[in-house]
This record gives structure tokens, C-alpha cells and sequence, in this order.
């Protein structure tokens, strides 16, 4: 029998949810020191000094009878988790063990819920993958290994959402691109060939000189009425609408005359018609399908140049190791402020420091995960103008790092992608960067991120945290690493270590 079901056994069950870490022996002073971990909820609710001796007697006891005659001591981990946590785990289990179904596993189909010390885990999946699972008993898996990491019993429940993989689609991503369009302004519209033209006419020079569906409009000229050597009358006519000309081509199947009856040689006409694919006769003209009277606004006729538009490749964002290259930050991998939680750190480099009228040059984003950073997101922003030589002397960012970087209204959809929901942290941030981003988004037309809003400077301030508290001060007193002070990818990387040391520092601060 293993020494967890022995001390099962010998407390009637009721501690099953603890774990055994690890057994420090010290042969020296016959020293043995056994290190649980158990749920906090536990921990900080249960564990009293009536349940430590009972659980220390156990222990003494089980050694006791396979001749270890040492003195035990005992030491309890908590271990801190929620729905979001267990969800995360769960789907990084499923990758690292099961990555051929893992990758199929459609989002947001992990769902649990915590009610008291009671666990429950949906994972939804379609008909194949279901199959999958229960053959190679994949929730057993995932029950055991969170049972394991989180001193609980997790029920894990697989759900079949049916053969929904036909109706499974993905979609790229569409990149778009802003371009002037160089339509006629037409009023009056009346059919004379088919239904009344509703489409906008193109200018004749940017028409396309191939195709079908092509609509054009102008005047017409050189109207004639000609006889195909079968006796059927067809039409040919000049549009002109100032910017280029087109041959025009009617065919019909009547051999009467009479077909474009109230069309003359002046008249202004909007037309759909085709290009016919073949060599012969026609092909260089349009094919008209449909005809309808207009009136065209010829003065309103502008062939100027669209102002140059960059086209926007969307920013990725990229994966960072934090190597928890910060102590001060490990210890605050266990506060319940940390845990469980995604935060999201904001820095804004600008042509100013006035944040209602300086505009952005860098925009720097930083992924917190259970304390840790994932990811980070940094672009440069071109702000349409010159970038002030007193600005450039502190981050270092001159027009020339700028000039082929995206414009503000073109990388702000991504930026509030990346953001999300998520708690957004910034170093002075109620005092420059969430106002330099409330009206950003203002002018652009989109709604500010809506999760709540977390400043580390005034944390620093409310904390009273010893020194200065400017950035590279705080880091530098929490033995944070900020390299490239002043740009913002450096800059935001920073300030979410900070918040989790500043939650560490008010844990501590509180209960001292």
C-alpha cells in the first residue's frame, strides 16, 4: 500500500485531497520534513492546529511502523486555482500530450465550473473527435492530472456536439485597402434596354477593357444601324465621356428596325455590357446588355490621384520567455490577485508629453498570464508629421524609424484585439496613456477597451513604496530588469512585472 493511501486510511479519508510534494531528509540530526499541498480554500479555512497535530500523528505513525525513528515535521503549500486556470491547463495538458486532437479542438470548448470543492469540466467536441477521446480514454487522463496539480477530484465530461465537421469553415483574414473610386455622378435614370442601371458607372479610362458585368456611361455618337448577313439588325455606337471612348456594340434577334428607337447621337446613356472572350467580330467592342437614358454631371468629373494610402499588413504579436527572470515576481506566482488572472500592459511612446494633443509614435503591449508574460505586441505608428527633436533626445525614435509604419486608425483594430477584455495596466496611466487611448479611439470611431483599468504608479503611491516612483526607479527597487527604458515594448514588458511585484508587495505590507 503507498504511503498516500496508508494516510487515507488512517484518517478515515478526509484529508484525500492532499498531495505529497517532496521529503527532505537530514540524516545528520534525524530530521524528516514531508511537504503537502493542499487547496488554499483548505489551507486558509481548515487547517487548524487540531487538524495539523491529527495529520502529523498520521504521519509519525506510518513511518513509525517501517522503522523510521526521525523527527517529523510537516510543511503545507497552497495551491490557488478558478475556472480560468483549470480550463488553461487542461487545453496546455491536451497540447502537450494529445496535440493530433488537441489542434482540432474547436475555441471556447473547455468549460468549467467551481461550486464549493466541487470540480466540473465540459470538454465539447464534435462526433470524431468524441470517438477519439473515449477510445483512448482521454478524460481519465485529464482527471488524473488535475486531480494530481490541484489536490482536488474534478469530474471531466465529454460532450458530443454531432457531425458538425462539414459545417466547420475558416475564414482568412481579409486585408483591406482604401482606394478612391472614380464613378460618375448619374441622375435620372430611365430604361430603355432591360431593367433601369441602379450600378455606378465607372470613367471610361479606369474601366476595365475586359470582362462582363462592365458599367459605363457618356454620350453617344456615330449611331448607326447595320444588317448581319442573316437579315438581323444590330446597332453600333461611340460612348464618350470626356475621359476615354468606347465601341459599343447591340445585337439583336429582329429584323425590323427600330431597337434603340428613342436613342440619337447625343444623348447620354449608362450601359452594362461584356467583352466578349473570342477573336472575331466584336471583340474589341462592348457587348451591350442593358441601356438607360440619363443624365451625367460631367463637372463632377474628377481624375485626380487618390492621396497615398499605406496598405496595412496586420501586426503579429510575438511570443516572449520570461524565464521568471524576476525573484520578487516568482513569490507573487501564488497570490489569489495573480493567479488565475490575464492582464494586459499598455505603454505609449508620443511626439509630446501633452496627452490630449501629442499623437503616438510606438505602441507597446505586454500578454501577464498567472503572473507570468507570454507575449508581447509592438509597433511603430507613423504620426503624420515630424516627430520634435526633444521627443526623439528621450526614446530615441525619429521620423525615419516611422516613415513606413502604419497610421493610428490602421493598427488600433489590432491593438483593441490584443487588449480584449482583459484588465489593462499602465505606469501613469490615469494620468497620460488611457487618456492618450480614450481619444485615440474617439477620433477613430471605436470603442475603448472596457476591462478595468489598473495605474502601478498610483499603487506605488497608495503602498508607499520607499524611493522614487517613477519606471525605472520601482523596477530597479523590485529588482525588475528594464532594458531600453523609454521605448514602449520594453517599457510595458516592465510595468507588468511591476504590477505583479506592487500585488506581492501589498500581500506582504498587509499581513506585516
Amino acid at each position: 500500500m503507498e504511503f498516500k493511501e496508508r494516510l487515507d486510511l488512517a484518517t478515515d479519508n478526509k484529508y484525500r485531497f492532499l498531495r505529497v510534494q517532496d521529503v527532505f531528509v537530514n540524516k545528520a540530526d534525524k530530521s524528516m520534513t514531508v511537504a503537502f499541498s493542499a487547496p488554499y480554500s483548505f489551507c486558509d479555512t481548515s487547517l487548524t492546529d487540531s487538524v495539523k497535530d491529527e495529520i502529523l500523528c498520521a504521519v509519525k505513525q506510518i513511518f513509525i511502523s517501517e522503522g523510521v525513528d526521525f523527527d517529523i515535521k510537516i510543511e503545507y503549500k497552497k495551491v490557488y486555482y478558478n475556472e480560468e486556470v483549470i480550463a488553461r491547463v487542461i487545453l496546455q495538458y491536451l497540447s502537450r500530450n494529445y496535440n493530433a486532437f488537441c489542434s482540432q479542438i474547436p475555441a471556447g470548448s473547455i468549460k468549467v465550473s467551481i461550486e464549493g470543492d466541487n470540480i466540473a469540466a465540459e470538454i465539447r467536441l464534435p462526433d470524431y473527435m468524441y470517438t477519439a477521446f473515449i477510445s483512448n480514454s482521454i478524460a481519465q487522463s485529464v482527471k488524473e492530472y488535475i486531480d494530481s496539480t490541484y489536490c482536488t477530484d474534478i469530474k471531466v465530461k465529454l460532450i458530443d456536439l454531432g457531425d458538425i465537421g462539414g459545417r466547420i469553415t475558416f475564414k482568412p483574414a481579409v486585408q483591406m485597402r482604401i482606394v478612391k473610386g472614380y464613378y460618375h455622378s448619374v441622375d435620372k435614370a430611365s430604361a430603355l434596354l432591360g431593367d433601369t442601371i441602379t450600378s455606378k458607372a465607372t470613367y471610361i479610362a479606369k474601366a476595365p477593357t475586359k470582362g462582363t458585368d462592365i458599367c459605363i456611361a457618356g454620350t453617344v455618337s456615330a449611331l448607326t444601324t447595320k444588317t448581319s448577313k442573316k437579315g438581323y439588325f444590330y446597332h453600333t455606337f461611340m460612348l464618350d465621356d470626356t475621359t476615354g471612348k468606347v465601341e459599343c456594340i447591340k445585337f439583336t434577334r429582329s429584323k425590323k428596325r427600330g431597337v434603340l428607337g428613342a436613342l440619337g447621337d447625343g444623348a447620354q446613356v449608362i450601359v452594362m455590357g461584356d467583352y466578349p472572350e473570342e477573336d472575331g467580330f466584336g471583340s474589341s467592342k462592348l457587348v451591350v446588355n442593358r441601356l438607360s437614358i440619363c443624365e451625367i454631371d460631367y463637372d463632377a468629373i474628377d481624375m485626380s490621384e487618390p492621396i497615398a494610402v499605406k496598405e496595412y499588413r496586420p501586426v503579429a504579436s510575438v511570443p516572449y520567455d520570461d524565464n521568471y527572470d524576476n525573484l520578487m515576481q516568482m513569490s507573487a506566482f501564488n497570490s489569489p490577485a495573480i493567479i488565475g488572472h490575464t492582464f494586459v500592459s499598455l505603454d505609449f511612446e508620443t511626439t509630446g508629453l501633452n496627452p490630449a494633443t501629442c499623437d503616438i509614435i510606438e505602441i507597446g503591449l505586454a500578454r501577464m498570464v498567472d503572473g507570468k508574460v507570454t507575449e508581447y505586441f509592438d509597433t511603430f505608428v507613423d504620426p503624420k508629421k515630424h516627430i520634435p527633436e526633444d521627443s526623439s533626445r528621450v526614446h530615441g525614435i525619429y521620423d525615419s524609424d516611422v516613415r513606413d509604419a502604419p497610421y493610428i486608425e490602421s493598427v488600433l483594430p489590432d491593438v483593441l484585439k490584443f487588449i480584449g477584455d482583459a484588465p489593462i495596466i499602465a505606469h501613469n496611466g490615469l494620468g497620460y496613456d488611457y487618456i492618450i487611448l480614450d481619444r485615440i479611439c474617439m477620433q477613430c470611431g471605436i470603442a475603448p477597451p472596457k476591462g478595468k483599468r489598473i495605474d502601478t504608479l498610483v499603487m506605488a503611491d497608495t503602498l508607499r513604496v520607499e524611493g522614487r516612483h517613477n519606471l525605472s526607479a520601482l523596477c530597479q527597487h523590485f529588482g525588475i530588469s528594464l532594458v531600453n527604458a523609454h521605448r514602449a515594448y520594453a517599457d510595458c514588458i516592465a510595468t507588468a512585472k511591476l504590477y505583479a511585484a506592487l500585488e506581492e508587495y501589498s500581500s506582504s505590507h498587509n499581513n506585516g
